[in-house]
């Protein structure tokens, strides 16, 4: 996703020197589930009698700074036994599904601190015939979801005298976040040791990419690739990352445009390495944005019973 110059001109302006966004103190909110999160789901009542109808509603809602497309639910768990020809109970609401384009939801408005888009979807199942007695389910939701994530991050570039300093004491460029989306997957970028000097005067600088997911769901490359891959497997946990450098810098070995794994779907650490050309005469900030589209999804559960007596 291509952040427009001139808006990203104006974010670093306003933003330069935080080191996050948005709780006051400039990092993010604690264990905050960004994205679609689910807010609520419920039934009418959490004991229904055989052939007995029951409404399944979920409250989804976007808690993050982007907005959310080709937004889906799917209610599992239910239909090899509550399905009377065994096929899949779509929702009620056309839009909630996933042969439709789906559901946009708009961001938090951060300006006036207004939440994010919200929707409601709902099934109708009837209950099991059973024999006497009880049968406890365990259905679940399944909210899917593409989403992005945008990172921008300074690089405080330094005289070649200096620069020469900084290699022999073993010291690390400067560098600060100006501004991080509010997303499920969040960047990071920080400048490492030991700085290289070539003969030719290129200066390769080591690069640690911290991908981490804090939505509390799946990333996948996209919101179908999440949806065909039902039992998981190695399309999972997987995004596209990508890069935008300034004049004088370039990507040796960086991951741009490439699938990146994110171990059981949580936090992935790269190494990699940029090669810098501009011999500047101030210390001087250039601006690196890593980003990335992809698909997401979040689950939950919830317990019924159906209950037959005499």
């Amino acid at each position: 996703m291509k952040i427009p110059f001139m808006l990203l001109f104006i974010a670093i302006i306003i933003l330069a020197g935080c080191t996050g966004i948005d709780t006051g103190d400039g990092t993010f909110t604690p264990n905050a589930n960004y994205g679609v999160s689910i807010i609520s789901f419920t039934t009418e009542s959490a004991t229904l009698l055989p052939n007995e109808e029951g409404l399944f509603e979920v409250k989804i809602k976007n808690t993050g700074s982007v907005k959310a497309t080709h937004v889906f639910a799917e209610l599992l768990g239910l239909d090899q036994s509550w399905s009377r020809d065994q096929r899949e109970i779509f929702p009620n609401e056309n839009e909630c599904r996933y042969t439709v384009k789906g559901i946009s939801l708009l961001p938090m408005d951060e300006n006036t601190g207004s939440g994010g888009g919200e929707y409601v979807c709902t099934w109708s199942y009837k209950a099991p015939d059973i024999p006497l007695g009880e049968a406890i389910f365990n259905p679940i939701v399944r909210v899917y979801y593409n989403y992005s994530t945008t990172t921008v991050s300074t690089l405080t570039l330094v005289p070649k005298e200096q620069m020469k300093e900084y290699i022999k004491k073993g010291g690390t460029l400067k560098s600060d976040i100006v501004t991080q989306t509010k997303s499920p997957i969040r960047i990071a970028l920080k400048p490492k040791s030991p700085i290289k000097i070539y003969p030719e005067g290129q200066f390769e600088v080591p690069l640690e990419i911290k991908i981490e997911n804090i939505g509390g769901g799946t990333p996948c490359l996209t919101v179908m690739t999440c949806k065909k891959a039902q039992s998981g497997g190695a399309i999972w946990n997987r995004i596209k990352l990508y890069f935008d450098l300034p004049r004088g810098i370039t990507n040796k070995n960086c991951p741009d445009g490439k699938d990146v794994f994110i171990p059981k779907g949580r936090t992935q650490t790269i190494g990699c390495h940029l090669l810098v050309s501009e011999n500047v005469k101030v210390p001087t900030q250039k601006y690196i944005k890593a980003y990335s589209e992809y698909g997401y999804f979040v689950d939950k559960s919830m317990r019924i019973k159906v209950s037959k007596g005499l």
